[in-house]
């Protein structure tokens, strides 16, 4: 529902590869991902990416990598959605940035 709404608006949805790494490590979820997987933007993890997730995590003193990274992607395509069971990480990290205040966090 949420990838049809996205798609009929103009949007994308977006993946980061490390997101998918660390859901998979998690637990058997395997179809569901593959599912989600259909037809998403998985980005690639240039230089921009890498920098800029680096930056939140010195701001915010986290150290969730996979984390930082999907909140740097988020910053990047602002106006956008992250949909995450950890709400609190991903809110901090984005904050830590002006252009989080145009991304909305959806927890699941």
């Amino acid at each position: 529902m949420v990838r049809q709404i996205v798609v009929e608006d103009g949007g994308a949805l977006v993946v980061p590869p490390t997101a998918v790494i660390q859901a998979l490590a998690e637990g058997p979820r395997a179809n569901a991902i593959d599912e989600i997987l259909d037809g998403a933007v998985q980005p690639n993890l240039d230089r921009e990416r890498i920098r800029l997730a680096a930056h939140l995590i010195v701001s915010t003193g986290t150290r969730d990598i996979p984390d930082a990274l999907v909140a740097a992607e988020a910053l990047l395509r602002t106006p956008s959605i992250v949909i995450t069971s950890d709400t609190r990480d991903l809110r901090a990290l984005l904050h830590a940035d002006e252009r989080g205040r145009r991304v909305e966090v959806w927890e699941v």
